[in-house]
């Protein structure tokens, strides 16, 4: 018997709950115009605010599901509403692939180029958190004065590869740099110390279409490869330190140039304006003169 009413004061207790969830969902439904169903009712991903009572939001939609109770309500209330915000949020969420957290640093690197890192700055802290159980990705911007994210400033999308946490709460990374971005939009995210994200376009070299163009890469390419054979053969030592650490010699010649490009030791301003570069022919042009003025050619 005491069984029995222990699990009716259960039951209710349960029930009483579902009808207070149903409450505020409605509230805030008929508040917010249906936000997507996630996670306490928190929406808005670049926002990190519950729509509701302005709480900062530490979750990341992309590793939560949504709340049943909460979608459960919604499609009993708003059956309308609610499968429009669905459209809705699916087609926010093909955009996310292009909303990521900036890892600012003064130096630049190109696609396919190795990064290590020890990271021990709070908002670094909490960009790790966030991406190493989702995408595992983030922009790299490289600044050498304001650690500020400007629309238009070009880096590479950084792809974590294997990440380690210490005790005292910082963390050593290995990652690989992969696509180029242009930042289309920026801004600051509401307590986390300053962590910057980004909205991005991703870029890519143009196709050498005309049969001149092919054969001015053709060019550029032998050039290069002519003039790096004849640096290397005055150091084997050289040789292999560049090939544990970069890998062996592209046979594309778009990754071609951004491996020659990683390796050359030229100023900023030189390695800014291979990375900008949106044409393979050109940067290889440029990674051709550079070698030779190392060279006294």
């Amino acid at each position: 018997e005491e069984l029995r009413w222990t699990g009716l004061l259960k039951l209710n207790a349960g029930v009483f709950s579902v009808l207070a969830v149903a409450v505020r969902a409605r509230n805030d439904a008929l508040r917010t115009q249906l936000l997507p169903a996630m996670p306490g009712g928190h929406a808005a991903k670049n926002k990190k605010k519950c729509p509701s009572c302005r709480a900062i939001c530490q979750i990341e939609p992309e590793t939560h599901s949504e709340t049943i109770a909460l979608s459960s309500v919604a499609k009993a209330v708003f059956p309308k509403a609610y499968q429009q915000r669905i459209l809705e949020v699916q087609a926010e969420k093909a955009s996310w692939d292009t909303i990521l957290p900036i890892f600012f640093y003064n130096d630049t690197l190109f696609p396919f180029s190795p990064l290590a890192l020890n990271l021990f700055e709070p908002r670094y802290k909490v960009m790790l958190h966030r991406i190493v159980e989702s995408s595992r990705r983030f922009a790299y911007l490289p600044k050498f004065d304001t650690y500020q994210a400007n629309v238009g400033d070009m880096g590479v999308i950084a792809e974590i590869t294997d990440i380690e946490f210490l005790a005292d709460g910082r963390a050593h990374l290995q990652a690989k740099c992969r696509d180029r971005f242009t930042i289309k939009e920026a801004w600051i995210e509401d307590g986390t110390q300053g962590l910057h994200w980004c909205k991005v376009d991703l870029v890519n070299d143009g196709v050498s279409a005309s049969e001149s163009e092919r054969q001015a890469l053709e060019e550029a390419v032998s050039d290069c490869e002519q003039l790096f054979a004849s640096v290397m053969a005055r150091s084997s030592h050289l040789a292999r330190e560049i090939e544990s650490q970069y890998g062996s010699r592209p046979a594309d010649s778009e990754r071609f140039s951004f491996w020659l490009s990683s390796i050359l030791p030229v100023p900023y301003g030189d390695k800014h304006c291979l990375l900008t570069c949106l044409n393979t022919t050109e940067r290889l042009t440029l990674c051709r003169d550079l070698m030779r003025t190392s060279l006294g050619m």
